[in-house]
């Protein structure tokens, strides 16, 4: 019972993990892989949950080995024909055989802690990529908010050139490419001096 279940939940585990370790962290956002994430923690309480049993199991088991009467007990039909249990040291066979479940117990274990082992490296393999998804976006997002700060403070001279007030340069005739070309320089030592400071608070690599 133990290895038909333990069959049918070890090549389910198996290919989940084998689908999330082989992605790229690019590849986060597919189809398969969502599928795989949804899977993962059902089959994981699974694999717990069955791992519990076999545990118990096992100390069942290994509670009867510890006692000799109750080993003794187990030969019924000697118990029907002669009336009477046996002696609590004549129990060979029976040790023999719980010795011999106990091994197929104890491999089995060792199977799913083994898997569960797995499982817990791919969740943080999974947790380190993500978190290293999540700061590139917000890399990015600070990248997009200098840039729009900088245009706006080149807007702010902008606006103040455009005001209808005299200032001598409206006739000048290079007047436009200067002050354009004094706008977009601001706004890129802006960016720039933002970058920079951001990196000196070592908030940026």
């Amino acid at each position: 019972m133990q290895n038909r279940s333990l069959l049918t939940l070890s090549p389910s585990v198996e290919s989940v993990l084998d689908t999330l370790s082989s992605s790229t962290t690019a590849g986060f956002g597919s189809v398969q892989v969502a599928q795989s994430l949804d899977r993962l923690l059902p089959l994981e309480n699974s694999m717990n949950e069955f791992g519990s049993q076999v545990e118990q199991i096992r100390n069942a088991m290994i509670e009867v080995l510890e006692n000799d009467e109750d080993m003794s007990e187990m030969y019924l039909t000697d118990k029907m024909v002669t009336g009477h249990r046996r002696r609590t040291d004549q129990h060979e066979d029976v040790e023999m055989m719980f010795e011999t479940y106990l091994k197929q117990v104890d491999s089995i274990l060792n199977e799913i802690r083994s898997i569960a082992k797995e499982v817990e490296v791919t969740e943080n393999v999974i947790q380190i990529r993500l978190d290293a998804a999540r700061n590139r976006i917000l890399r990015l997002e600070v990248y997009l908010n200098l840039v729009t700060m900088s245009l706006a403070a080149g807007a702010l001279f902008a606006g103040v050139f455009g005001m209808n007030l005299t200032s001598g340069y409206e006739e000048h005739p290079y007047a436009f490419y200067i002050v354009s070309t004094s706008l977009l320089g601001s706004s890129v030592l802006f960016f720039k001096g933002s970058m920079a400071y951001l990196r000196f608070k070592r908030i940026f690599p």
